[in-house]
């Protein structure tokens, strides 16, 4: 072999691997954009459970004003019956 044919080979194997290279650049771009992608799908997510989350509580919160509302009128109900009864 003389050094033509050996400076040819490893030109030749430089050549694939720089192929190589660009594939797996390639592979990693790919990767790079579906995980971006997949983080913008999770804050997406995120945000629309919070505002779920926010409208139970706030319809919760309602609920239990609205049952201190009643049992107070039931309690001044119950004073005005058993006043009555005695």
């Amino acid at each position: 072999m003389t050094d033509r044919d050996l400076l040819e080979l490893i030109a030749e194997k430089i050549m694939k691997m720089d192929e190589r290279m660009d594939r797996i650049d390639k592979r990693m771009d790919r990767m790079e954009t579906d995980i971006a992608e997949v983080k913008l799908s999770q804050v997406r997510m995120e945000n629309k459970f919070d505002e779920k989350i926010k409208i139970l509580f706030d319809g919760q919160r309602q609920n239990t004003e609205q049952l201190a509302r009643i049992e107070e009128k039931v309690s001044s109900h119950e004073e005005y019956i058993l006043k009555r009864i005695k």
